[in-house]
């Protein structure tokens, strides 16, 4: 029995030390979580990510400290779940090491239970992400910049067509305030007059500012932005900025938008440019 657990121990040593090899080839870190305890252990590789020194104990709340203040709640809430409903733990985070120095990581992990349920470690692997996160950014950039190319080139087939949208008020601006002129310089000045001429410029005038508004937001190079929209009103945007090419082209258009459509989540730029290329094609 001796020689027989003597052999176990060897192989349990053996065992770990390909698994370690297997992880650290693989820029694995490798974890355990005790929690009744509240201890965590885990290979050198994750002690050097989280910028803790080889003999300093590791609770959960110290481990939380090495997690980006903007990520440690949504880590919180992922230990949570694992502990209290699914008994998966799964997780990305960013991680700070003592010199500053901030790392993407995906963490993994299984909850281990007693025979009443009770959780008694978590136990899983932590993957350093940063390289693929970096692609990430770039690839998004890329794309933002394609797509405001696009946008720049679908508008500049609207060009005359919108040039005559933002003549139109300014030329009915222009006689309206020739109008204006020649009623002041009546003896009397009819003032009811010219005080709805006035009217008129200021609404004329909101209406050449809401075509450079439209303008500015499809020209404008950004990141994509998510929120509630209303998607009749994107349809109706749309329509205005084409209004004087349907004209020019003797298209007529009747739009039947339904009320009882629900706000959608996008980005209000992009789905313009998906309606304003599907209308023109």
């Amino acid at each position: 029995d001796v020689l027989r657990a003597g052999q176990l121990s060897r192989d349990l040593l053996e065992s770990q030390q390909r698994m370690r090899l297997a992880a650290s080839a693989a820029d694995l870190s490798l974890w355990e979580w005790g929690i009744i305890r509240d201890e965590i252990w885990t290979t050198e590789k994750g002690r050097e990510r989280a910028g803790i020194g080889a003999s300093e104990r590791i609770d959960f709340a110290r481990y939380l400290q090495s997690i980006h203040p903007d990520d440690r709640e949504p880590t919180q809430r992922a230990v949570r779940h694992a502990l209290e409903v699914s008994g998966e733990f799964e997780a990305e985070y960013r991680v700070i090491s003592r010199d500053g120095a901030t790392c993407w990581v995906v963490a993994r992990g299984q909850v281990e239970r007693d025979a009443h349920g009770k959780p008694l470690r978590l136990r899983g692997v932590s993957v350093d992400v940063t390289e693929r996160k970096k692609a990430e950014v770039e690839l998004t950039q890329q794309r933002n910049e394609f797509a405001h190319l696009a946008r720049v080139m679908t508008l500049s087939e609207l060009s005359g067509s919108l040039a005559h949208e933002l003549n139109q008020p300014l030329a009915i601006i222009l006689t309206n305030a020739q109008a204006a002129q020649r009623l002041l310089a009546q003896q009397p000045p009819d003032l009811a007059e010219v005080r709805d001429i006035l009217a008129d410029i200021v609404s004329e005038d909101e209406r050449a500012g809401e075509v450079i508004k439209r303008l500015r937001m499809l020209l404008k190079p950004g990141q994509t932005h998510l929120q509630p929209l209303n998607a009749n009103a994107i349809a109706e945007d749309v329509l205005r900025i084409v209004r004087s090419d349907f004209i020019e082209r003797g298209i007529k258009v009747h739009a039947k938008l339904d009320e009882s459509v629900p706000p959608v989540v996008g980005d209000r730029v992009q789905l313009q440019q998906v309606l304003l290329n599907l209308i023109l094609n």
